[in-house]
């Protein structure tokens, strides 16, 4: 009986010893991170006192089971209590109901819950590895070369799979047809024109009616080279990918430790809006993230000449980029470089006044800049006037995005709002448009606001190791180091969390794209298209098909040839070749659509089907006629 109640009083002293209230937070963490893994999202609240409660009924029966150990229970099962972490995962899964919440709040408790795990266990001193094993780890860690080997695989591995995609007919928008026609056309002698925007169906317009993209005259030379579209795929994923030896050289200023620069570098390519703007086509705003990231760092080593050219780049990639490059200059005037940091904000909001009050209005069939009516139905009007139910979920909406763009950084950028500062134009921007695209973490647009995310989160990381340092640590140079190290080894913990957890992007990772290879189905469409001269004026119904057509001076992007109607056929006989993308079409519906209009018929593949228009007086009276 004396021997029951000794082990009783143990497991209660252990539980009433505030210090372990910590080791029940993360284990009930645990929890909450397989258990709403598992279910695809849960109520967080459920997880975390089932988590809890599981924790502490554990430990509870530890303290009867468990011999009693000469330095108390305490230390035994804050041990097996966070080694045990998974199991209890298992069992909150299986004790709570499940309810609808965005999947960020989920991945977000997930990735938080891992590193505060990883943090326990470097803080217990658990993983007691061999010395030349630590030796390595911490070599490779802190070695640039790392960041280069993550830079160069991530880029080699977006350029393959960005390249079989282009190559098997995956791309579904024109926005890479546009870019290459109007470089194509710019080599001969046809300034950034193109008629590829579905828009305005064959008007012929140049590349600044919509957006102000000079930067794009980089790749004419490239095409006189080569021309080939796979440009821009390598240019696109090589760019995003030297922003992370960018991320790392930031880092290692902010956070006096090596391994900082490697930490900062693997969350920069997590981001999932890297690996979606690397797999969406071509756009070149998404370039603008990395330059502006190696032009703050050339500021920071005082190359001020370097840093200025940099951001000129940057801001002819796209008429918002300035706003950023603005906002990038005050923040490196608060950080003491006071002229240069004015002049390059001074220089934004002058080019930014000009792109978007005189060149693109000037170009523009509309008169107007994208930008001047892009808020005129603000998506927050919506918050405002919906039902409650649509108002809810628009507003959860928003809030699921903004986890998703802080969770690679593990949620520092938020203690650093001077850094975060440098994204909130474009932030902003996203959650008021009306356009549903730019809250998708499945589009481009986020890329641009990965600057603030990253050097918020280096900013934000440095602050608290400098909080903590100052509250726990003070005078203590080695319990400073093993803290900065703790607080490194969680960050990376949760940021390589997220990163998994990430179920689209893993997806992409590991499925389709490398299995494929050059798709066979596809290789009698590329023989069709080798039947079109480059010159040709030609009028296709599909994204997939204009990125393989653009070497021409016109070119017609029409959704509706993607029903091969008589009318839809009709209205193109002025171009040379009519080519459509329907798997519906059959041989003689191809030939009837062929004899009403006289065209000839080339031939059909994978459910593509091209015809010549022979532009006989036949062909043009019918026309009339439609």
């Amino acid at each position: 009986m004396a021997s029951l109640l000794a082990k009783a009083n143990s497991a209660v002293a252990f539980a009433a010893s505030p210090r372990n209230w910590g080791y029940v937070v993360l284990v009930a963490g645990a929890g909450l991170a397989v258990g709403a893994a598992n279910a695809d999202g849960g109520f967080l609240l459920e997880y975390w006192m089932g988590g809890a409660l599981t924790a502490l009924v554990t430990w509870g029966l530890l303290g009867f089971i468990v011999p009693r150990e000469p330095d108390g229970v305490g230390p035994l099962l804050r041990r097996i209590a966070i080694c045990a972490g998974p199991l209890n995962l298992l069992l909150v899964d299986i004790a709570v109901f499940h309810a609808s919440l965005p999947r960020g709040l989920v991945m977000a408790a997930h990735s938080l819950a891992a590193g505060g795990v990883a943090f326990g266990i470097v803080s217990l001193r658990l993983a007691r590895l061999p010395a030349a094993i630590v030796r390595c780890a911490s070599r490779t860690a802190a070695s640039p070369a790392t960041v280069l080997a993550l830079a160069t695989l991530w880029a080699l591995l977006h350029i393959g799979m960005s390249g079989l995609r282009w190559w098997n007919l995956g791309q579904n928008t024109q926005d890479m047809a546009i870019h290459e026609q109007a470089v194509y056309n710019t080599l001969h002698g046809r300034f950034l024109s193109y008629s590829t925007d579905w828009r305005y169906c064959g008007r012929e317009l140049c590349r600044f009616a919509d957006h102000f993209e000079p930067a794009l005259l980089v790749f004419v030379p490239l095409y006189l080279i080569w021309p080939t579209p796979l440009w821009f795929l390598v240019v696109q994923s090589g760019t995003l990918a030297a922003g992370a030896v960018a991320a790392s050289k930031i880092a290692r200023r902010f956070y006096c430790m090596a391994p900082a620069g490697v930490a900062f570098a693997a969350a920069y390519l997590s981001q999932r809006g890297l690996h979606e703007a690397a797999m969406r086509e071509f756009h070149i705003g998404v370039l603008a993230a990395p330059l502006i990231m190696w032009a703050i760092w050339l500021a920071m080593e005082k190359r001020l000449a370097a840093s200025a050219a940099v951001f000129v780049l940057a801001m002819a990639c796209k008429e918002s980029i300035p706003a950023t490059v603005f906002m990038a200059g005050l923040f490196l005037a608060w950080r003491g470089q006071r002229r240069f940091g004015l002049g390059i904000a001074a220089v934004a909001a002058a080019w930014a006044l000009i792109a978007n009050g005189i060149i693109i209005p000037r170009c523009s069939p509309t008169g107007h800049s994208l930008y001047a009516g892009i808020l005129s139905d603000p998506g927050l009007a919506r918050v405002l006037t919906e039902p409650g139910i649509a108002r809810t979920m628009y507003v959860l909406q928003r809030v699921d995005y903004l986890f998703d763009l802080c969770g690679p950084v593990a949620f520092m950028c938020l203690l650093a709002p001077a850094a975060l500062a440098i994204s909130a134009p474009e932030l902003l921007l996203h959650l008021l448009s009306r356009n549903p695209m730019m809250t998708l973490m499945s589009s481009h647009y986020q890329v641009e606001i990965t600057v603030g995310i990253i050097i918020g989160g280096i900013a934000g990381l440095t602050w608290l190791a400098a909080a903590l340092g100052r509250r726990f640590a003070a005078g203590d140079m080695d319990g400073t180091r093993h803290l900065q190290r703790a607080l490194l080894i969680g960050f990376t913990a949760a940021s390589l969390c997220w990163f998994i957890n990430t179920p689209h992007l893993m997806q992409h990772y590991a499925a389709a794209y490398w299995w494929r290879l050059p798709d066979c189905s596809t290789q009698g469409v590329h023989a069709l298209l080798e039947h079109i001269p480059d010159e040709a004026p030609v009028a296709v119904g599909s994204g997939a098909l204009a990125s393989h057509l653009a070497r021409r001076p016109r070119l017609v992007l029409d959704g509706d040839l993607r029903s091969p109607t008589l009318a839809n056929l009709g209205k193109h006989l002025d171009v040379d070749f009519i080519m459509i993308a329907d798997p519906t079409v059959t041989e003689a519906m191809a030939a009837s659509l062929a004899a009403r209009y006289g065209l000839r018929t080339i031939g059909g593949a994978g459910g593509h089907w091209l015809w010549k228009v022979p532009h006989t007086q036949g062909a043009r009276g019918a026309a009339r006629e439609r």
